[in-house]
């Protein structure tokens, strides 16, 4: 590691430190900050010999040398337990301020963990599931039972795979096709791979099937391994990888090994060495209160035409109000799937960031918000153009000046929500609706960070992992201006039609997002190319759009010369292209695999429901009335 990039991770991890250590102190007002120094001291040492490659967060057998180097040489299954305590969004491994709680709770410095104060992702936007939206690295979890067991002549393996949940979305329509594959390593007689039928358009795939594999009693098992992954089948091209696991034999035999679990699903680095068994607490199950009907409404209030979106999250509808016949978009979401991704405050935050809609041009409006036993619905104002992604598959790219236009309207929201105190994390043309007139209208608010006042940072990762700017890629603190750098990114795209940042895996992606030289096509004027190139400024000090005068210096750039502000902000600009809507009803704009469904809530058991804690979601409903701010009831 050069000297230059040695000093960026050591202020890095200072300035954890002193973010560790403000928490810490709000925990435990008169606790020992003179000891919480040293040991922070020797930790930050200790994680930075061990994130050799400067990834940003170390594995299992990584924490393993840590905790010996600090004194606490504990075997797998203790280790492992230990991660599963600190580990924030399950990826089996940890960033440094996890890896900081793991070690002050081994030590017996503090009780419980000290908690970040940021908040999570949510799921889904209006008619489209979010595509790749990460906090780090989380592919959904497997269901399996593992047995290595003697008989009288054979060593035997049986592996029961019984479910998958959360899988990431491996289409456009957000969904996948999921299997899982199995083979033991090494393989002298190559017939050790098996694997199981495909579930076709799920991210919830269920199989209960059962592998046997024999082995001779005189065969040595000591180095073999079970590799177990799941894939996404494709019809067209090659199959895509979604996550993996592996189990030695040797950790099989041991009856501390968690062998009948939840594990969690990693990437294929980590997949091919480890596997990681999920938190084994099963739900706490509560009676379902009845849930009072609010002032928000019900949904029996409306008629539900179509579908215009599904994800593991739910649905979203075209529906009518029956007593005034007005078209609005419903988007339903299943408490209990919100739970079990973890959702809850990422929901209630992108309810709470919906309410601000009503007063914001480019912005979905927010009708009302209310909930049943089973689902939590968001009535919102029907955008019937769709998503700029749609537009950008059937076009291929924008012109400059649509482009322009598009750029002009976006930064005006982008804005609407920085001065609100909000960070939105999530800008990309999956999130960016038209409505029937053209105009911009951002969707889609779970990852927002609401309550920062100027200048004042955060460091949670999270958002879509193409349009992250370098200094989340790179775990180091930020503020507003990473939405500016995702605005670079559209803005080049709907140029271009080209993706700027790809790769075969998230390390290479990442790389490129880093160090990948930003070549500006010849299409491009040079006031396009120069503020896509301040937009796409690594330093972010440097970039365009940072600091306070943010807004009087993006609207001073060249490239937004013809455009008049108070106009367009007032919506009296005239947008370069108008969806075509046939009429109120017309859902064209929306994939039509999701319009010929049948429009309905799909009910969940009794059981189901039962597992729901209805005190989660107090402060859901919002009523209907026209007030700025959102008002909770």
């Amino acid at each position: 590691m050069s000297e230059m990039s040695t000093r960026k991770v050591q202020k890095h991890l200072q300035e954890v430190n002193q973010a560790f250590e403000k928490e810490y102190l709000s925990k435990v007002p008169r606790g020992n900050v003179v000891e919480l120094r040293r040991h922070l001291k020797s930790i930050a040492e200790e994680f930075a010999r061990a994130d050799a490659n400067n990834s940003g967060d170390i594995d299992l057998s990584e924490i393993g040398a840590c905790l010996k180097a600090l004194g606490r040489d504990l075997p797998p299954a203790s280790i492992k337990a230990a991660i599963r305590r600190v580990d924030d969004d399950d990826s089996g491994t940890l960033r440094y301020r996890e890896f900081i709680n793991l070690i002050l709770l081994e030590k017996g410095f503090i009780s419980e963990p000290i908690e970040e104060r940021s908040s999570a992702p949510a799921a889904g936007g209006l008619g489209r599931r979010r595509h790749g939206a990460v906090k780090k690295k989380k592919r959904g979890h497997l269901k399996l039972s593992v047995v290595l067991k003697e008989t009288r002549d054979h060593i035997v393996l049986e592996v029961e795979v019984y479910e998958a949940k959360n899988l990431l979305p491996a289409d456009l329509n957000g969904l996948a096709d999921p299997y899982v594959k199995m083979y033991v390593h090494p393989d002298p007689s190559k017939k050790t791979k098996q694997k199981t039928k495909i579930v076709k358009k799920t991210l919830n795939p269920v199989w209960n099937e059962k592998f046997t594999w024999k082995f001779s009693k005189h065969d040595d098992l000591s180095s073999r391994k079970l590799h177990v992954a799941v894939w996404d089948w494709d019809r067209v091209t090659r199959n895509d990888f979604m996550g993996a696991m592996a189990f030695t034999f040797k950790e099989l035999m041991d009856e501390d090994t968690v062998k009948s679990n939840w594990f969690i699903l990693l990437d294929e680095e980590q997949g091919a060495t480890f596997n990681f068994p999920d938190r084994c607490a099963p739900p706490i199950k509560k009676n379902a209160a009845p849930i009072a009907k609010s002032s928000g409404g019900s949904i029996t209030d409306y008629h539900l035409l179509k579908v215009l979106g599904r994800g593991s999250f739910g649905k979203v509808f075209l529906a009518e109000r029956k007593t005034d016949k007005k078209l609005v978009a419903i988007k339903a979401l299943h408490k209990l799937r919100v739970i079990e991704d973890d959702d809850v405050a990422a929901t209630i935050t992108e309810r709470t960031v919906l309410g601000y809609g009503r007063s914001a041009p480019f912005m979905i409006e927010l009708v009302c918000a209310f909930q049943s036993q089973s689902s939590l619905f968001f009535v919102m104002g029907l955008v019937a153009g769709g998503d700029m992604m749609f537009h950008a598959m059937q076009q291929g790219s924008f012109s400059e000046k649509a482009t322009t236009f598009y750029a002009a309207e976006i930064s005006c929201a982008l804005q609407y929500l920085h001065d609100k105190g909000i960070i939105y994390r999530d800008l990309k043309l999956d999130n960016v609706m038209l409505d029937e007139e053209g105009h911009v209208r951002l969707a889609d608010f779970g990852l927002c960070k609401l309550g920062l006042s100027e200048g004042e940072r955060t460091s949670t990762f999270c958002g879509t992992p193409n349009y992250l700017a370098p200094e989340i890629v790179t775990y180091r603190s930020y503020g507003k201006e990473v939405d500016w750098w995702s605005l670079g990114v559209i803005m080049y795209e709907m140029m271009n039609g080209i993706v700027l940042f790809d790769g075969d895996s998230e390390q290479e992606l990442f790389r490129n997002i880093l160090h990948q030289p930003i070549e500006m096509t010849r299409t491009m004027s040079r006031d396009a190319r120069q503020i896509v190139s301040n937009f796409l400024c690594r330093v972010p000090s440097r970039r365009l759009g940072y600091g306070p005068s943010a807004k009087s210096d993006i609207r001073a750039e060249p490239f937004f010369k013809d455009i008049k502000w108070a106009q367009l902000e007032n919506r009296e600009t005239q947008p370069p292209f108008k969806p075509k809507v046939k009429n109120p009803r017309d859902a064209s704009n929306f994939d039509s695999e999701f319009t010929s469904e049948r429009a309905a809530i799909t009910p969940l058991a009794k059981h189901e429901l039962d597992l729901i804690d209805q005190d989660l979601f107090r402060g859901f409903s919002l009523a209907e009335e026209p007030s700025i701010k959102p008002v909770l009831v």
